[in-house]
C-alpha cells in the first residue's frame, strides 16, 4: 500500500518532535469539508497562490506539494553567488505556510484523473476540487549534445542544487575563460543570463584576475527589448572581460576536451562552465493535457489561469504562457488573479472581470548591471475578455539606466515579496 500522511500545520511538528517536510498523519482521500485545492509547486506563484486562498477561502483545504524541502528566493541567486548574501537568509521553510494552516506534501504529483478529479502524488492519491500545475520551468539539457555525459561539469545559474557549488567555484577562481548562455526560445526571468555575464566580469575585474566571460546568446540584442540599450552599454564598458557572441547558439559540449561547439562550428574552450540549457514548461502540464498546441507551456485564461483544456484545472507562473511572462514578479501577480477565480469557483464572492473592471497585474524587474546599479522595468497590465477575444492593455515603466535607487528597489521588491508570502 501506498502511505498517504501529510503535514497538519506548527502543532503537529512540535507535538511529535518530527521536523518540517516529514508527514505525521495520515491524510483522507477525501477532502474534510467537501473542498481541496491542491497545488503542486512551491515556488513564488505556487506559494502566494496558497497564502491568497487561504484568506480567500477560509473553508477550504490547501494543500501545496512541493519536492523541495525549503523554499529558496530566486532573485536572490547573483548576491548568494558573489558573496553579498547567505543561502540561509535568501532561503524559508515551508513550515511557515504550515503554520497559515496549509497542509503540505514533500513529494511530487505525478499525474490526474481529471474527469474522477483524482490527483496522483508520490505520496498517494486524493480528491480535489481545483488542481493547480504551478511546477515552474524545466531545464532541457539532453538537446545539447554532450552536456549530460558528465552533468557536474556544468554549474547552471539555473539549477538550484548547483547554487551553492558554484559559489564556491567562484570565490576559488584564479582566472580564465567561462562560458555562460542566453538559451533560445522561452527562457525565465529573460534578463538573468546578462545580468549574470556582468557580475561575472565585474568579479573578475574587481578581482585583478585574468580571463574573460564568453556570453553566447541566440538573440541579437539582450533581452529584454525595453533594457536592451542598458545592457549593451554595460556590456561595451566591460571591454576585454565579455565577449558577447549574439545570434548563435551552443551546438556541442565537450567535457572532456573542456570545450563549447557553437552553431557556426567555433570551438570555445573554457575553464569554468555554467550554461542554461534551453527552458520549456514541466512535464507535469503535458501530463494533465492542458499544454497549448505545439507548445510545453499550459494554454490558460489570463484573467483567471484557468485552463483552457479543462474547467478544474489551472496553471501560472513559469508552467503557463501568459502575457505576463516568466518572472517572479508575474508569478505572484498571477497567483492573485488565480486564488480569486478558484475562491469564486468555490462559492466566495468576487470581482466579475470586463471592460470596466480588467484583471490587472503589475509586474516588477530590476536587472542588475553591476552589484551597485541596477535598471528597472516595470510594467502595468490590464486584460479582460471580449466575445472570446483577449483585450490586453499595458503601461511601462522603464529606465534602462543603472542607478543605486533602482537596486535598493529591487531589494525592497523582493523583501515585500516574501513577507506578503511568509510573514
Amino acid at each position: 500500500m501506498k502511505r498517504r500522511t501529510i503535514l497538519t500545520g506548527m502543532a503537529g511538528i512540535v507535538a511529535t518532535g518530527v521536523a518540517p517536510g516529514m508527514f505525521v498523519r495520515a491524510f483522507a482521500a477525501e477532502p474534510e469539508k467537501g473542498r481541496r485545492v491542491v497545488i503542486a509547486g512551491g515556488g513564488f506563484a505556487g506559494c502566494k497562490l496558497a497564502v491568497d486562498l487561504r484568506r480567500l477561502s477560509p473553508e477550504a483545504e490547501i494543500v501545496l506539494v512541493e519536492p523541495m524541502a525549503d523554499f529558496f528566493s530566486g532573485p536572490s541567486s547573483f548576491d548568494c553567488l558573489f558573496g553579498r548574501k547567505s543561502f540561509k537568509d535568501a532561503t524559508r521553510p515551508y513550515s511557515l505556510l504550515a503554520a497559515k494552516g496549509i497542509r503540505l506534501i514533500q513529494g511530487q504529483v505525478l499525474g490526474a484523473d481529471i474527469a474522477k478529479r483524482s490527483v496522483e502524488t508520490s505520496q498517494g492519491a486524493f480528491t480535489y476540487s481545483a488542481l493547480v500545475a504551478a511546477s515552474g520551468i524545466e531545464l532541457a539539457p539532453e538537446t545539447i549534445p554532450g552536456l549530460k555525459d558528465d552533468p557536474k561539469a556544468n554549474l547552471s545559474l539555473y539549477d538550484r542544487t548547483a547554487l551553492p557549488e558554484l559559489a564556491k567555484r567562484l570565490s576559488a577562481f584564479k582566472g580564465g575563460t567561462i562560458v555562460v548562455s542566453a538559451p533560445p526560445g522561452a527562457v525565465k526571468c529573460s534578463p538573468a543570463p546578462y545580468e549574470y555575464a556582468l557580475l561575472l566580469a565585474q568579479h573578475l575585474k574587481s578581482r585583478n584576475l585574468k580571463g574573460k566571460v564568453v556570453l553566447i546568446d541566440d538573440r541579437p540584442n539582450p533581452q529584454p527589448q525595453v533594457v536592451a540599450a542598458g545592457f549593451s552599454a554595460a556590456i561595451d564598458a566591460m571591454g576585454p572581460y565579455i565577449d558577447y557572441v549574439f545570434q548563435e547558439t551552443v551546438a556541442q559540449v565537450d567535457a572532456k576536451k573542456r570545450d563549447v561547439t557553437t552553431g557556426m562550428g567555433d570551438k570555445i574552450s573554457y575553464d569554468l562552465l555554467s550554461l542554461i540549457p534551453p527552458n520549456r514548461g514541466s512535464a507535469l502540464v503535458k501530463k494533465l493535457g492542458i499544454a497549448g498546441k505545439g507548445d510545453s507551456f499550459a494554454e490558460v485564461d489570463p484573467t483567471s489561469l484557468r485552463s483552457k483544456a479543462h474547467d478544474t484545472v489551472y496553471a501560472l507562473g513559469d508552467a503557463a504562457r501568459t502575457p505576463y511572462g516568466f518572472s517572479a514578479g508575474a508569478a505572484s501577480q498571477s497567483a492573485a488573479l488565480c486564488a480569486q477565480a478558484i475562491a469564486a469557483q468555490l462559492g466566495a464572492k468576487g470581482p466579475e472581470i470586463s471592460a470596466a473592471n480588467p484583471a490587472r497585474v503589475h509586474t516588477a524587474c530590476y536587472p542588475y548591471l553591476s552589484s551597485d546599479l541596477a535598471m528597472r522595468s516595470i510594467s502595468r497590465y490590464a486584460v479582460h475578455q471580449d466575445k472570446g477575444e483577449m483585450k490586453l492593455q499595458s503601461d511601462p515603466d522603464v529606465e534602462a539606466k543603472g542607478t543605486p535607487a533602482n537596486k535598493a528597489a529591487r531589494q525592497k521588491w523582493e523583501s515585500d515579496l516574501l513577507a506578503s508570502i511568509f510573514d
